[in-house]
């Protein structure tokens, strides 16, 4: 497993998994990828804007995308703390697709998780984002 630790935040993921970290002062996405075409995403917003409009946002990005997209408000924690959560099923070229988006409000920003994957890799990697999500913590200050 590896460990990744920024901005006050950490989380770990399998070995296998590539990472990606990129933005700028307001935004930043951690992406990982999986060996398949899964991937799981972290975005920070230190504007703190309001967790329901995040995933609002995202959720009206999927409806725009896709032309057929099922969603289910969820029940959910990310750090600890309740979250605003929806789970998604979308058809992307003839297939099935599974994203989870999960958003919070904290003290110092608020976060999205969004995770993807087709079906056919679901049943393999689900445990696994959930696994990556499950870590994900707020490091106390040094």
């Amino acid at each position: 497993m590896e460990t990744w630790q920024n901005h006050g935040l950490s989380f770990s993921y399998p070995d296998s998994w590539k990472l990606a970290e990129e933005g700028a002062d307001d935004e930043r996405s951690v992406t990982l990828h999986s060996p398949g075409t899964a991937f799981w995403t972290l975005i920070l917003l230190w504007s703190r804007p309001d967790a329901e409009e995040v995933v609002d946002s995202a959720l009206e990005a999927f409806e725009d995308e896709y032309d057929e997209v099922d969603m289910y408000e969820m029940d959910g924690t990310l750090c600890g703390q309740d979250c605003v959560a929806t789970d998604i099923d979308f058809v992307c070229m003839e297939m099935v697709n599974t994203a989870s988006v999960r958003a919070v409000q904290l003290e110092s920003l608020t976060m999205m998780v969004l995770w993807q994957a087709a079906d056919l890799e679901l049943e393999d990697v689900r445990p696994v984002m959930d696994a990556i999500t499950t870590s994900l913590k707020v490091q106390p200050p040094a």
